[in-house]
């Protein structure tokens, strides 16, 4: 509807804003998820540990 231009200037407004609302909301449940997100690892012992997961630890090989 949106892209169409067949709204009113403010019911544009109003599916815009919903839409920063509705981004901001899932942003915040991926960031909330990623820091609850663990790992399980194995040390150069071969002992195994959890680890929290980050992104620069996604390239990590599997064990």
């Amino acid at each position: 509807e949106l892209e169409r231009g067949e709204l009113s200037l403010d019911e544009s407004l109003r599916i815009f804003e919903e839409g920063v609302k509705l981004s901001k909301t899932c942003l915040k449940m991926l960031d909330d998820a990623e820091r609850k997100v663990e790992i399980l690892v194995q040390d150069k012992d071969g002992r195994k540990r959890i680890q929290a997961f980050s992104v620069e630890d996604s390239n990590l090989p599997e064990s």
